[in-house]
């Protein structure tokens, strides 16, 4: 499915995930790896707090799963497995005006949870692409339209176009971090 143009986001069809509010962080703690098994993987917080998965992709050639705080549903890590598809990242307006705090999903609107009790997950058969700026990766789900709003937790920021994530980025990557995660080919994992 083609990624909906700037100008009219809403072109985008099939399952989204919903955002209903927001979570602000007690602690700063942010983890982010870049390896050879894992592409990517950032975690929000250093003891374990259990959570739900919320995954995206194709499930063979691209998968995003994104961690859930079992309670609140808030947004707490992602990893990027492989990915199918790049992009060109949009540059982030100046005067974006960026809210402390992560996404909480609204799970009633996204989806249910199914699997095991002990790694309940929502899946969603959606595309995915993934874009690379100087210092900055990007995991794009829809182009957003002109007016997004922004969640920011240190060098995380959560880009939602309404009440739909749109995407995550992670800035403050290394070069190095950079090429690792260029190394990885479409859908490496198969």
């Amino acid at each position: 499915m083609p990624a909906a143009s700037a100008d009219n986001w809403c072109e985008r069809l099939g399952d989204m995930i919903y955002i209903s509010d927001f979570e602000r962080i007690a602690d700063a703690y942010i983890s982010v790896e870049v390896g050879e098994t894992i592409p990517l993987r950032v975690r929000t917080y250093e003891n374990p707090v259990g959570v739900k998965y919320l995954r995206v992709g194709d499930f063979s050639d691209s998968l995003f799963e994104i961690l859930l705080s079992p309670d609140s549903f808030a947004i707490r890590g992602f990893s990027l497995v492989s990915r199918d598809t790049t992009h060109e990242p949009r540059k982030l307006l100046a005067d974006l005006a960026c809210v402390a705090g992560v996404p909480i999903v609204d799970v009633g609107k996204t989806g249910a949870f199914k699997g095991s009790m002990y790694a309940p997950r929502i899946d969603l058969v959606e595309p995915f692409s993934v874009g690379m700026g100087k210092d900055f990766a990007e995991i794009r789900l829809f182009d957003w339209g002109t007016e997004p709003q922004c969640f920011v937790h240190r060098n995380l920021r959560f880009i939602v176009q309404g009440d739909m994530l749109a995407a995550v980025r992670i800035e403050g990557l290394t070069q190095m971090d950079l090429a690792k995660l260029n190394l990885k080919p479409p859908g490496w994992l198969r």
